[in-house]
């Protein structure tokens, strides 16, 4: 399957290039085409910017079990491709919990559990 667009500045052709799906993308003028081809070529250091409803916390997560594999697959599902975000979305995190004093030693959270680096 392929999506079909007016190229323009080539955001809509990134977003597809990083979640591997196939574009054909088509534009009157020449220069949005070559700024496009010059995008999807850069090394891609994550998207410049983010619905903030991604980084928020829910406030019911009660269960430390239940956190850690909700925190895992928030990164996993919704940050992968915001992983400048990561860092945001975990000191909110270790802040909500801490407070809430949910958490009894913040730095023993086991974050081995998931993979930034991915």
């Amino acid at each position: 399957m392929y999506w079909t667009l007016f190229i323009g500045s080539g955001t809509s052709a990134r977003v597809c290039q990083q979640l591997n799906r196939n574009i054909i993308g088509i534009d009157i003028n020449k220069n949005y085409i070559e700024m496009t081809k010059k995008r999807l070529q850069k090394h891609f250091y994550g998207f410049d910017s983010i619905d903030e409803r991604l980084i928020r916390i829910p406030n019911d997560l009660n269960n430390i079990k239940i956190r850690e594999e909700y925190v895992k697959n928030h990164i996993n599902w919704f940050l992968k491709n915001n992983k400048n975000q990561i860092g945001n979305f975990m000191s909110k995190y270790i802040l909500k919990y801490s407070a809430k004093n949910k958490i009894k030693d913040e730095q023993n959270i086991n974050l081995s559990l998931f993979d930034f680096r991915s």
